[in-house]
């Protein structure tokens, strides 16, 4: 792959908009369990240019340094008819100057080996930095590919336009230049390798705890309890509810009349709770403190993604937990996952529903597909290997 790691300690400076807390979202996910294993074996300092006074921050087993009010003004906020090419990009993503100075002290003042920036909206953030140290920049996903299949699914807003013009901008201008990119899927990586023409861009996948998510084999699920996880807020998870509400759902209540389907996920507006809980037999919960239990109450976890991109979470989570899962296509995208044996895959809402009622009407499969799931997960999606891929490829980027 990008060649061994080296034999002595990292200094690694990672920046980030936040402190990855609570975990909740994707993004915090990914950085606060990469940075937790990263600080294991190395000397790991967090610069965090937008949070100004982070909470919790003191629970994370790695250094946090904050920008701070005081550090800080509100100029570069606004983009000025006459601004320079840099500067819009960086009004566009909401980077002050005065923040990007801090940030360029604080690196230089840790004097990293190597810096690793996480978030697609924090790249604006790197420009002082690209060529002063070497610099590894890991957006999750491709917002360009993200937004150009929320173009393509017919959501034509002006808005959405402009922001893949400028998401395409800053992947020109800014991630072209740094030494290496990482992102969560093949296809993520392949799209940004097009975009930027940088060859040393790489896949380092969302991982999984599977010892904080596992199986309770003292829970017998609810029968014909279906769940859907993620966050509302998120415009491909509320899609995805929507399309199988109105085109899946009542296909399989016909079949099952005992089904019922459980939504978790932070971000849940009174306007899609309303919209939501008028469906027979569907619970919208929205935020919980812990997903665990009503996933393991299910029989069956559903990922309907028809918009969106990058490895989902909940497929992983699903799982961890040996719980059987349903994804359309897309929704499996990424995942070195074989349908039929780790999760089934359908297209098309009849497809969908008769796959989700297949399951619900066959437990030894449901059982077996989750089994192999978890397998799947425990073997491929450790937090730890996806540490040591991120490893190697930080000490390539120091030797280069």
């Amino acid at each position: 792959m990008q060649s061994a790691p080296i034999s002595r300690k990292l200094r690694i400076a990672i920046v980030a908009r936040r402190v990855p807390l609570p975990l909740y979202t994707g993004i915090n996910l990914v950085i606060h369990h990469l940075a937790a294993r990263l600080s294991a074996d190395n000397e790991v300092l967090m610069l965090v240019t937008d949070d100004d006074s982070p909470r919790d921050a003191g629970s994370l087993p790695f250094s946090v340094r904050a920008c701070g009010k005081s550090g800080y003004g509100d100029e570069g906020a606004a983009v000025a008819p006459g601004a320079t090419y840099s500067s819009r990009l960086s009004g566009y993503y909401g980077v002050p100057d005065s923040r990007k100075s801090w940030l360029e002290r604080e690196v230089a003042d840790f004097n990293p080996d190597v810096v690793l920036g996480f978030g697609y909206d924090l790249a604006a953030y790197l420009e002082g930095l690209i060529g002063r140290w070497p610099v590894v920049f890991d957006p999750i996903d491709s917002e360009v590919l993200y937004l150009w299949r929320r173009l393509r699914s017919g959501r034509l807003q002006l808005a959405t336009i402009k922001h893949l013009v400028m998401s395409v901008a800053l992947a020109r201008g800014v991630l072209s230049r740094c030494d290496r990119l990482v992102t969560v899927s093949d296809e993520d990586t392949g799209n940004l390798r097009f975009i930027t023409g940088l060859q040393k861009t790489y896949t380092v996948p969302n991982g999984v705890d599977c010892d904080f998510f596992r199986p309770d084999p003292a829970r017998a699920p609810v029968a014909g309890r279906i769940i859907f996880t993620g966050s509302m807020g998120w415009p491909p998870n509320a899609q995805a509810v929507e399309w199988f509400l109105e085109l899946c759902w009542n296909r399989i209540l016909q079949v099952r009349p005992d089904a019922s389907l459980v939504i978790v996920g932070k971000g849940m507006s009174d306007s899609q709770r309303a919209v939501f809980a008028r469906h027979r037999n569907v619970q919208a919960l929205g935020f919980v403190d812990d997903i665990r239990e009503h996933v393991l109450a299910a029989e069956v976890a559903i990922a309907p993604m028809i918009s969106g991109s990058g490895i989902k979470n909940k497929v992983l989570e699903s799982w961890a937990m040996a719980r059987a899962v349903v994804a359309t296509a897309l929704a499996a995208r990424g995942l070195q996952a074989t349908p039929g044996e780790h999760l089934l895959v359908a297209e098309g809402h009849v497809e969908f529903a008769n796959s989700v009622i297949l399951l619900l009407d066959n437990p030894s499969l449901r059982d077996r597909i989750g089994s192999a799931g978890r397998g799947l997960a425990s073997a491929d999606y450790s937090w730890a290997s996806m540490a040591d891929r991120m490893t190697r490829i930080l000490a390539g980027a120091v030797r280069s």
